[in-house]
């Protein structure tokens, strides 16, 4: 369970950053929304592992 929190914290935090951060009026809406997309495949991998 440790493992996975460390791959999720990175994840979460890069939406986190990238919508609230002094420079996110640069960040494009493509890249907001790969941030997502990496975030959903770890949460369907887990539940994968976990059932």
């Amino acid at each position: 369970m440790k493992e996975l929190l460390e791959q999720l914290e990175p994840l979460i935090r890069q939406p986190r950053h990238a919508r609230f951060a002094p420079d996110s009026e640069n960040l494009a809406p493509d890249q907001l929304q790969l941030c997502y997309e990496d975030l959903e495949q770890v949460v369907a991998a887990i539940k994968d592992k976990h059932g």
